[in-house]
């Protein structure tokens, strides 16, 4: 069993770790981690990298789990979906997932692990990797679990990622590791050639 936070739109290193997993599982019952890819996510803006961030309401202070993290409503929605629409609306996929991207961040819910797991389900669907999804029932104890990725900071290993073409990319540096959408907005179905290392 491989444990893994959850994450909003996380970033590639984080979908290459989770399709190598054997057991992946992700932990509800964690002390919520602020400034993470539990609620924020990267894309690749025109004029730089733009941090996406869901505005949350700790219940319980900064006691709160991730199960117990609701989102802030606000209007965050409608600034990420314009973001993400000034960001890929010219790349060659954007059109194909746009609607579902809408669905996704209008999914009406209170907390943010429902939300973050019905996004997480999608981008597995979009990658045809199994979307079955396990969530832990309890803070999982060292003894319980082969890999721990909680703390991880997903840094993608540069010497073995293939560059890909990028909206607002300088001519030649692929700007790596930022979230799923990035990849999959920009390659379509071919991403998961990107994601798997098998």
């Amino acid at each position: 069993m491989e444990i893994f936070p959850t994450c909003y739109f996380g970033s590639i290193a984080f979908y290459q770790k989770w399709v190598a997993a054997k057991s992946p599982v992700i932990e509800l019952h964690e002390h919520f981690i602020k400034q993470t890819l539990r609620s924020r996510c990267e894309i690749l803006g025109p004029n730089t990298i733009q941090t996406l961030s869901i505005p949350v309401k700790k219940t319980k202070g900064n006691k709160s789990t991730i199960e117990e993290i609701e989102l802030v409503s606000d209007g965050w929605q409608k600034i990420h979906l314009k973001s993400i629409e000034t960001a890929y609306a010219s790349s060659p996929f954007y059109e194909y997932y746009e609607s579902e991207l809408f669905e996704l961040i209008n999914f009406e819910c209170v907390m943010l692990s429902d939300f973050n797991n019905n996004i997480h389900k999608r981008i597995l669907n979009w990658l045809d990797f199994p979307a079955e999804l396990f969530t832990t029932h309890s803070y999982l104890l060292n003894e319980n679990y082969t890999l721990d990725y909680r703390l991880n900071s997903f840094d993608l290993d540069a010497k073995s990622f293939e560059n890909y073409t990028q909206v607002f990319r300088a001519k030649d540096e692929c700007v790596q590791n930022l979230s799923i959408l990035d990849l999959i907005l920009n390659q379509g179905p071919m991403a998961r050639n990107w994601i798997s290392t098998k």
